[in-house]
């Protein structure tokens, strides 16, 4: 706000007659700067396709910690494969999704805008690690309360993304197969297929008794509309890979 004020008065003082000589767009000028500089300061904290999650309600100053920011999306075969190009080579790549073209590894037809699956939790934990080298960020798995923090979108207690009601035409669900990721409508605070679809690995909590990982948001899989509540985390073992599992990544910025 500063800058901008500084900036205003270096703008021309147009006269509008109809407010009695005020001046009529410095403050148009103004607003329009620091939208700008906001939008400028968004992009050097996160990118894009990453949307900023409230801190809970109760955490005040520091306390609310650092600012975190989660995928809009599920992470694609696409964003996979990036990674995996990325890594060192290993051991022989052995995955529906992908196939090999040149020495590199590519998505199969028709998958790349599908999400990741057949992916263990430990998996998409290194793809978090690997991501936290592409930025000013650290890259891990959301807990579920971060998660849900994220689906409810505003709505404290939604039942689902979407808040309440039917997930027919919401969701993909009791389908054959995993749908194109940002297929449906976001939820208010703009992230995609957090019910249906996949469903996605989860940090545990620091309180979290046991060592077993847990999923949350259902998949294409589930007839049962309950397994894509909000407050719903499943069970899975931790070397869990099928076709009904992938993940989304969150990020803490300093």
């Amino acid at each position: 706000m500063k800058i901008a004020s500084h900036f205003i008065s270096f703008l021309p003082h147009a006269r509008d007659p109809a407010s009695g000589g005020a001046c009529a767009w410095p403050r148009a000028g103004a607003l329009l700067l620091v939208l700008l500089l906001g939008c400028r300061r968004e992009e050097r904290l996160f990118p894009r396709d990453f949307i900023e999650i409230p801190a809970p309600s109760h955490a005040v100053g520091d306390a609310a910690g650092p600012t975190l920011a989660m995928g809009r999306r599920e992470v694609t075969v696409l964003d996979y494969a990036r990674y995996l190009n990325a890594r060192p080579p290993g051991k022989t790549l052995t995955h529906p999704q992908f196939s090999m073209r040149q020495g590199r590894v590519v998505p199969a037809r028709g998958e790349a805008y599908r999400p990741v699956a057949f992916v263990s939790a430990g998996e998409a934990a290194a793809y978090c690690d690997w991501f936290s080298t592409q930025g000013p960020w650290r890259a891990r798995l959301p807990t579920h309360a971060e998660w849900q923090r994220a689906a409810e979108g505003g709505r404290r207690h939604a039942m689902f993304p979407w808040g309440w009601g039917a997930p027919e035409g919401r969701a993909h669900f009791a389908r054959k197969g995993p749908a194109r990721v940002g297929r449906y409508a976001p939820n208010p605070f703009g992230f995609h297929d957090l019910a249906g679809n996949l469903f996605e690995w989860c940090a545990p909590e620091a309180d979290q008794e046991g060592n077993g990982c847990f999923a949350v948001g259902g998949s294409w899989a589930e007839t049962d509309p309950f397994m894509l509540a909000i407050d719903r985390a499943t069970p899975f073992p931790c070397d869990y890979r099928d076709a009904d599992v992938g993940f989304r990544v969150l990020l803490e910025i300093p």
